[in-house]
């Protein structure tokens, strides 16, 4: 069993909630579908092509938050253009046949805790595992990829297209140094942690727990087959809970593992 683990940093971050309708609110962490979809513009795959190859059954997905992050929320003015006359701010309403004002609509994003800071960034860190050959061949392929430094098919952006991303590392976890644990008692995880796993909360008071319902597959038409309960640490320390499935350790040279759980 191999897991690749890889770092990926941007400015800002907008990961909309599926749920979410005139106001466009974001999560903290990106959801499973959207971390896949990062991967499939990575490899070149076609919009839409990749939902089967990278579903729960053929590959596991986790997620870390690297950085602390806070939200904020301006209100955008879209514009549709199309015609010229469309771009004073307005757009041709056909019913009541005249130009009439769009609605301002409330977009939350993401941003570094201290943004004023140099090398500050909204960082993640995401795991990947393969599961069956289906999706054996993508997993490879990005594998090589980022050790050789390739050009990516597609540019990496975090929920919308103007807020670009980049990666910054990446270590690929051969077998021997991947270990499946079932917990004895309490775990410290890294991870998001999906809620159907925890057998007891956390008590400590430093924390800052967040709880989010994320989508974690798509149908190939793109309709959503399932979503989870997950929670993680805003101060991006580890959880320590108590579980009800194995968790994996991932051994850093540094001697300090890596505790993870995939999304589920």
């Amino acid at each position: 069993m191999e897991i690749l683990a890889f770092n990926i940093r941007g400015k800002f971050a907008h990961f909309r909630k599926f749920y979410s309708n005139s106001s466009a609110l974001s999560y903290f962490i990106p959801p499973r579908t959207t971390i896949i979809g990062i991967i499939a513009g990575i490899l070149g795959l076609e919009r839409d092509s990749y939902y089967e190859d990278f579903s729960l059954d053929n590959c596991d997905i986790g997620v870390r938050a690297l950085s602390r992050i806070k939200k904020s929320i301006q209100r955008l003015k879209y514009l549709k253009v199309e015609s010229p006359n469309d771009l004073n701010g307005s757009y041709f309403d056909k019913n009541q046949k005249m130009y009439t004002a769009n609605t301002m609509v409330p977009f939350e994003f993401l941003m570094p805790h201290n943004i004023r800071k140099k090398d500050s960034f909204v960082s993640y860190r995401f795991y990947y595992r393969s599961k069956t050959d289906k999706n054996s061949r993508g997993f490879d392929q990005l594998v090589q990829q980022l050790k050789d430094y390739a050009k990516y098919h597609y540019p990496i952006s975090f929920g919308t297209a103007n807020f670009s991303a980049f990666i910054d590392g990446s270590t690929l976890y051969e077998s021997n140094e991947v270990e499946t644990i079932k917990p004895d008692g309490s775990a410290c995880i890294d991870s998001a942690i999906p809620l159907s796993c925890i057998k007891e909360f956390p008590t400590d008071t430093n924390y800052h727990i967040i709880q989010e319902t994320l989508p974690m597959d798509f149908s190939r038409n793109r309709y959503l087959k399932k979503h989870s309960e997950v929670l993680f640490n805003l101060n991006c320390e580890p959880l320590d809970v108590r579980l009800n499935c194995p968790f994996f350790a991932l051994k850093n040279n540094d001697g300090k593992p890596e505790n993870i759980l995939f999304l589920n």
